[in-house]
């Protein structure tokens, strides 16, 4: 899974993905558009992470903020 896949998973701008795992805009606009690569360590734990999350705000608000997200867009 690339960085921006987790990203859109979440349903997440850069500004917000980067506030909540403490990863500097310019580095996800760097990995994003391939004039950097993601080390694979962070590949990987940073994927555990997003997985977690996502499994959680399921479990918390049952797909609330991506209907509620999806709405705003429209």
């Amino acid at each position: 899974m690339t960085v921006r896949e987790m990203r859109e998973l979440l349903g997440l701008s850069r500004a917000a993905f980067s506030r909540i795992y403490k990863i500097p805009v310019r580095t996800l606009e760097d990995w994003e558009a391939g004039r950097r690569k993601c080390p694979d360590y962070v590949l990987y734990l940073l994927e555990r992470c997003v997985k977690e999350d996502k499994k959680a705000e399921q479990a918390l608000f049952g797909g609330f903020l991506e209907w509620y997200n999806n709405k705003k867009t429209k």
